[in-house]
Parts: C-alpha cells; structure tokens; sequence
C-alpha cells in the first residue's frame, strides 16, 4: 500500500531528524570518524536525498536552500563513507570465512 504525501513527507522529516541528531547538526566530521563508527549510524537511503532535492527543496523558503543543499551534499557523503565501510566490513567477513574453513578442512579428523 503506497503512503500518501502526508506520510512521506513525515517520514522524511523523521528520516532528516534522525540524520541531524545522530551528526550533531550535519557537523560530526564522519570523514575523520572509524569503521565502526560510521556504521553505528543510521544508514542514510537514496530516497531520503531524493525526497530532500525532490521535494524539501520546493517547499523551503529561497533563503533556506542553501542550507539543505549543505545539508543533502553532508548526507551525500556520509552515504558515501557508510558504503565505504561496508565494503571493507563485507571483505573482512568473507576473509575471515575463508580463513576459517581452510582451517576446518585442515584440521578435521
């Protein structure tokens, strides 16, 4: 069941806040921030920037587009850094899934 306008723009809204809170305001320096860290965060979705540069933007006051353009580019960014770390996190598993099954098969009895 599709959500009506009201819904989506709630839980973008929620989706924002969260994003805000979780950054200290879109100002934690997630570049400088480890693995770990970064992925302790809320992932940051495709659809939350769209609905940012698809709709926030024409709702919001000229004088504030600036800001949420600032604010879209961090969450670009972080979802970039988030995809980083994943990749490397993903590696690591399968590594050690490796590592672990070639030990088996050299120790079963």
């Amino acid at each position: 069941m599709a959500m009506n306008t009201k819904d989506q723009l709630q839980l973008l809204q929620n989706r924002f806040n969260n994003h805000s809170h979780q950054t200290n305001g879109f100002t934690w320096d997630y570049t400088a921030a480890t693995d770990d860290e970064v992925l302790d965060t809320t992932n940051v979705f495709q659809d939350t920037i769209d609905g940012l540069s698809d709709v926030i933007l024409q709702i919001v006051s000229p004088k504030d587009r600036t800001l949420v353009r600032k604010q879209i580019a961090y969450l670009n960014g972080l979802r970039h850094r988030q995809s980083e770390a994943w990749e490397r996190y993903i590696a690591d598993c399968e590594q050690r899934t490796k590592n672990t099954n070639q030990w088996v098969s050299q120790n079963a009895q």
